[in-house]
């Protein structure tokens, strides 16, 4: 539940910035579209013509910002997009920002933030092991974006979600009885872990030893 509200609390506070400058019908602004990259490096992914589109089938705004891809909303938050949008918008849109912060701070520590929760929602949504990641860590980076925006939120998410009471306990495989995983099993993680960490040369050991360990809970 707290990625899935940190992701709506986003977007709406970036559609309302883009609505303040470019109007209701932002989805079909000429100008709005053609400040969006074509192609995002080193990707596939064009925000452009994720807009242009999602926008071509769906009749309102709302339907429009539900439909458009996380990846999107992440970019938003790029110095594309600073003078037109950030400059003016961000202290407004995410007005719980932390005192002594400029708007220029706050949209870099959102963009940084978005990058991370990207990556641990594809790898959930694509049934990949998030063992080897700091859950704990992020969870607290989903609750301070959400908080950025509506403390209020916040306070209703933290206290509706489980997570938090789940990762405070031990891994618990197979129902919570004791599990001894395979040497395949341990060696698809530690082949994980190998990617997550920039697959480093030399580290085969480490990674043996990190995987079996976190699998083990320990």
């Amino acid at each position: 539940m707290p990625l899935h509200i940190c992701e709506v609390v986003v977007r709406n506070a970036a559609s309302e910035a883009i609505e303040a400058i470019h109007g209701t019908n932002w989805p079909w602004n000429p100008g709005f579209q053609s400040s969006l990259p074509q192609r995002l490096t080193g990707t596939r992914y064009s925000p452009r013509r994720d807009l242009q589109n999602v926008s071509a089938v769906h009749a309102t705004p709302g339907k429009v910002i539900a439909e458009l891809k996380f990846a999107f909303w992440e970019h938003m938050f790029t110095t594309r997009h600073d003078a037109k949008i950030w400059k003016s918008q961000m202290l407004r849109v995410f007005s719980n920002y932390e005192p002594g912060k400029t708007w220029y701070n706050m949209r870099n520590r959102v963009n940084a933030d978005l990058q991370v929760i990207r990556k641990l929602r594809n790898r959930i949504a694509h049934h990949e092991p998030i063992f080897a990641r700091n859950l704990t860590s992020e969870l607290g980076m989903i609750r301070g974006l959400v908080d950025l925006r509506s403390p209020t939120v916040s306070s209703w998410m933290m206290g509706n979600q489980i997570a938090s009471e789940l990762l405070a306990k031990s891994p618990f495989f197979c129902g919570g009885k004791s599990w001894t995983p395979s040497h395949h099993e341990v060696a698809e993680f530690a082949y994980t872990i190998w990617e997550q960490e920039g697959r480093q040369s030399g580290t085969d050991k480490r990674d043996w030893e990190r995987a079996l360990a976190l699998m083990n809970g320990r």
